[in-house]
């Protein structure tokens, strides 16, 4: 197979194929069931078997919470899934995963969808916040993550995440209720004065700021077992709200935190007021339970090292209650960001949310780590680097390799050729590697200097978190994966959105019929279609903000440095459906197709916008690049 500039396709023969957390416990909607025929009757017995009822969701004032304390905000969306029974949602669906959006108090879909028969019964299930990819074909698991910065309303309620199921539902004209149940918990933090303090005023003088700390902020919900698992992303969390006095305390900072079991030594919430900073640890191992809400109302006194904190759980579904002591940290002012250790103890990560991770203390990240493709002299493999990191800034020119693997099964050569050194030209896109003689390692060692090698450190101290770095597209809670091929980032996803980031929708073509697709909409219209993938119509959809906050299109310049990179082959960005694909970089390319504006499909090719029209892959065709068929998007980060 041959990379081309122009349209990007790809050739293959073998082809395979929601402002605040909802305050109450449930939210009731209700699916409004409407036969086709005129029948006003209670029941649908009067339709015969050969007729469908279609399913369409209305909101109704018995609705409660969201923003408004009232109703769904506007733009809401949520995912719905029939199951027609006996089968399970790990099985068969009736219904996968439609999206309704909440606009005008009226709830569409992005298509109509019907009850299989007039006699079966079904099951629904439905979540909050839609994402575009929820449970997976037979499972029955969708991961589920809060917001590190839950400061904005707009984060802390895109952190929140609600499930509701029905069972045994019959084809009716009534309405149905959907219970609606929240499945995370919520931490609420309280400050008493205690002694040195004069006054509750005193104490808000200081201008209290708290965090919870080194919280698990993702994980993934079994809708059949109700049982959540694989706690992950462990980072600090910055609360929702402002304190304020209320009811004889300050009050008013909140967070939502995964469902997780805390160890009773560690750190969880830190508090600084006025230039000193009180930690708060259980003492004993501690369990954070779904669908709950933990007050920790936490007295600071100035004339001791310890204060007194007590917890009350204030009933979702489960109570308990907590005592602990609130310590004052010695020689700490308030957020200090410098990290005081002289060396770092980094473990590598297992990359399965990622390519690139984050290694992190007190929020501040110290080190890059890439699995990345490096193709130089004396080397043509897959391997795990380290950079360093520093103002945010990665350093290309400091890379340590300490791993190099075996394909890309993700284990390391056994051979001692592991610790060496990768200098990058970010010019022209290329690298000078230096082989190392070392055996490969689980974990590297990085100074203050940014120096980074296997050297165990007596003294170093394990780095607070390895973060995936991810986008988090809040358009659809939708987050994409990077990769790192050359010097350039790429997503590894193609992007599934179906708005501009300042919330303009793009249009929707939902005409199937070859005959009428070209007249359905202007060649001058930004357009989308096909939910899976989706395809962006006309240069009109790249052409505005459609890239997530910090991505854009690539350019044809940039293309064509990842074609040179990679020594124009294609296998090297390809999955496994394709024939002799390794996708050593990761970039995970498979075959989606395109559609040409003439409503024609082509099932065994790829293309991709770039900022000027398209660039190809082909095993034996060049064709020229067009402005008005339906192809999709990668982004890269500026």
């Amino acid at each position: 197979m041959e990379l081309i500039a122009g349209d990007f396709f790809i050739h293959n023969k073998n082809y395979k194929m929601k402002t605040a957390l909802k305050n109450s416990l449930l939210i009731s909607f209700f699916l409004f069931l409407s036969g086709l025929t005129s029948c006003q009757q209670n029941s649908i017995e009067n339709i015969s078997d050969n007729e469908v009822t279609p399913i369409a969701i209305n909101s109704t004032s018995h609705i409660q919470t969201r923003a408004t304390d009232k109703n769904f905000d506007a733009n809401d969306e949520i995912g719905l899934y029939v199951l027609k029974q006996p089968y399970h949602l790990s099985e068969e669906r009736h219904t996968d995963n439609m999206r309704f959006k909440y606009k005008e108090n009226t709830w569409t879909p992005d298509e109509i969808i019907y009850y299989p028969s007039t006699k079966d019964l079904c099951d629904f299930i439905a979540y909050y916040p839609y994402k575009s990819l929820a449970v997976g074909t037979g499972s029955s698991k969708i991961s589920c993550k809060v917001m590190t910065d839950q400061s904005t309303p707009y984060n802390f309620s895109k952190s929140d995440f609600l499930v509701a199921e029905k069972t045994s539902v019959s084809p009716t004209i009534d309405a149905i209720p959907l219970v609606f149940k929240h499945k995370l918990a919520e931490i609420r933090i309280e400050l008493l004065p205690g002694t040195g303090f004069d006054s509750l005023e005193e104490l808000s003088a200081t201008n209290p700021t708290v965090s919870i700390k080194g919280a698990a902020t993702q994980a993934v919900y079994d809708i059949e077992s109700r049982t959540f698992a694989e706690q992950t992303n462990v980072s600090d969390i910055i609360p929702a709200g402002e304190f304020s006095i209320s009811s004889g305390k300050l009050q008013g900072k909140r967070a939502i935190v995964v469902p997780q079991e805390i160890e009773g030594d560690k750190l969880f919430v830190e508090v600084n007021a006025g230039g000193k900073s009180y930690s708060f640890t259980f003492g004993e191992k501690h369990i954070i339970a779904p669908s709950t809400i933990e007050t920790y109302t936490l007295t600071i006194k100035r004339a001791a090292p310890q204060g007194t904190i007590e917890t009350e759980i204030a009933e979702w579904e489960n109570n308990s209650s907590i005592n602990g002591d609130l310590n004052e940290n010695e020689n700490k002012g308030n957020d200090d960001p410098t990290p005081s250790a002289d060396a770092f103890r980094i473990p590598l990560p297992d990359f399965s949310n990622s390519s690139v991770y984050k290694a992190m203390n007190n929020n501040i990240q110290i080190a890059e780590i890439c699995r990345e493709y490096l193709k130089a002299d004396g080397i043509d493999n897959q391997a795990i680097v380290v950079y360093p990191v520093k103002n945010g800034i990665t350093d290309l020119s400091k890379g340590y390799v300490a791993q190099i693997l075996d394909g890309n099964n993700g284990n390391p050569l056994t051979t001692s050729i592991h610790g060496g050194t990768v200098i990058w030209n970010t010019t022209n896109n290329t690298l000078s590697y230096t082989a190392g003689t070392l055996s490969s390692s689980s974990t590297v060692y990085i100074d203050k200097e940014g120096n980074i090698g296997n050297s165990n450190e007596s003294s170093a101290l394990e780095v607070l978190s390895i973060e995936p770095d991810v986008i988090d597209d809040d358009r659809y809670s939708q987050q994409y994966s990077i990769a790192k091929i050359g010097c350039q980032y790429w997503t590894t996803e193609n992007l599934v959105v179906t708005s501009f980031t300042d919330g303009t929708p793009i249009a929707y073509l939902t005409d199937k019929n070859n005959a009428t697709w070209t007249t359905s909409i202007s060649k001058s219209t930004p357009a989308y279609g096909k939910k899976d993938p989706i395809f962006y119509y006309n240069y009109a959809a790249i052409s505005g903000s459609i890239a997530p906050i910090g991505w854009e299109i690539p350019t044809l310049e940039q293309w064509n440095k990842l074609k040179t990179y990679i020594n124009n082959d294609p296998a090297l960005i390809t999955v496994k459906s394709w024939s002799g694909s390794s996708n050593l970089t990761g970039f995970s390319i498979d075959i989606t197709g395109y559609r040409r504006m003439d409503g024609t499909f082509e099932s065994q090719t790829c293309c991709f916008w770039h900022t000027t029209g398209g660039i190809k892959i082909s095993s034996n065709i060049v064709e020229e690049a067009k402005t008005d068929n339906g192809y999709s998007i990668r982004c890269i980060r500026k």
